[in-house]
């Protein structure tokens, strides 16, 4: 298949994107975890993808489907629910 007309070159490149991109992250993220809490980095981790389905509306107009509004639905009351807990736990 197109994988074996991958070449050397191709697969360096994509390792050094994965490396640089995506180690740098982790590292980051992993960096932040020994100062915020659980709770936040949570609430933190449900809205990435809330916020790209917000952007790829804004940037590029695509409405949401019936089950991406629930799923949207589904993160917005968990990172509520969340926060709240928090809220009443600090209390």
């Amino acid at each position: 298949g197109a994988i074996v007309q991958v070449t050397r070159f191709q697969w360096s490149i994509f390792l050094l994107i994965a490396g640089t991109t995506g180690g740098a992250s982790l590292f980051l993220y992993y960096f932040g975890l020994k100062r915020v809490t659980a709770s936040l980095s949570t609430v933190c981790e449900l809205c990435y993808p809330l916020s790209a389905m917000i952007f790829d509306y804004w940037i590029n107009g695509r409405v949401l489907s019936l089950v991406q509004w629930l799923a949207s639905g589904v993160l917005l009351t968990s990172i509520l629910l969340i926060s709240f807990d928090r809220r009443s736990a600090a209390a």
